[in-house]
């Protein structure tokens, strides 16, 4: 009986939380109704939503060499002046090569004796005047000959440093009679378009970063100038620190 009592207790309550009703309304009598709710009404469109985020980058030119000699040598002739806009293989610099040349020269007419020296065993091996092993002999001779031509000419062209690619050259560091040494730096070489513009984004964006983004930079250094390019590279690792993800954008720079 106590269940009984405390069941029916319950419904009756809940009963009258409903809204529109009481215990009047349940007994049979109509009570008035509450009058609707503003609604606010507005047609759907499809459109795009843009997310944005900004953050403080570095700018830096995909390529960067600084020049160097690969052998000791008095710089004898410098073909360019700081801050000129060199093609990929241009002469950049001479050094004194007169050893260069000599030993050069002796490498080519030891290779020419050699080469005639095989020449005549060639017209000889149909006659039975010299045998198969001579003639081995006289050929394993002429290519050693060639071969040290080869490593002259290589010597030759050490003395020589070139622009290994097309970009902007900076301030020159070595003087016209100065002994030039290996490792010594004679200037910075940088391509100048496209640049890479590294950034942070905060890890919350990585769902929306993908390849191919619009990127807007502004340099301050260039009086706000705007440069637009996209997004290139997406670091996989996120900093635990800042927990940012690093982001790499291509720059277009055809004015330099």
């Amino acid at each position: 009986m106590f269940v009984a009592g405390a069941f029916g207790y319950f419904r009756d309550d809940l009963w009258s939380l409903l809204p529109g009703t009481d215990t009047a309304a349940r007994g049979g009598e109509q009570q008035p109704q509450r009058p609707p709710a503003p609604v606010d009404v507005t047609t759907v469109r499809r459109g795009e939503i843009k997310v944005t985020t900004e953050s403080v980058g570095t700018l830096q030119a995909r390529e960067q060499v600084s020049l160097t000699s690969q052998v000791t040598g008095l710089v004898q002739a410098i073909h360019f002046t700081e801050g000129q806009r060199v093609e990929q293989g241009q002469m950049l610099m001479e050094l004194d090569d007169a050893q260069e040349q000599a030993q050069l020269a002796e490498a080519v007419a030891v290779r020419e004796e050699a080469n005639r020296q095989y020449q005549r065993g060639l017209e000889l091996r149909g006659s039975g005047l010299i045998t198969p092993a001579k003639l081995d002999e006289l050929e394993a001779a002429y290519e050693t000959a060639a071969a040290g031509v080869r490593v002259a000419e290589a010597r030759l062209q050490n003395h020589s440093i070139k622009a290994p690619f097309s970009g902007l050259i900076g301030l020159r560091q070595i003087s016209r009679g100065a002994l030039l040494t290996p490792g010594t730096v004679i200037a910075d070489l940088y391509t100048t378009d496209p640049l890479d513009l590294s950034f942070g984004v905060r890890s919350a964006f990585l769902p929306q970063l993908k390849p191919g983004l619009t990127v807007i930079a502004r340099a301050a250094g260039l009086n706000g100038k705007v440069f637009q390019g996209s997004v290139s590279l997406i670091d996989t690792d996120i900093d635990p620190r800042t927990h940012n993800i690093k982001v790499e954008a291509e720059l277009p720079n055809p004015e330099g």
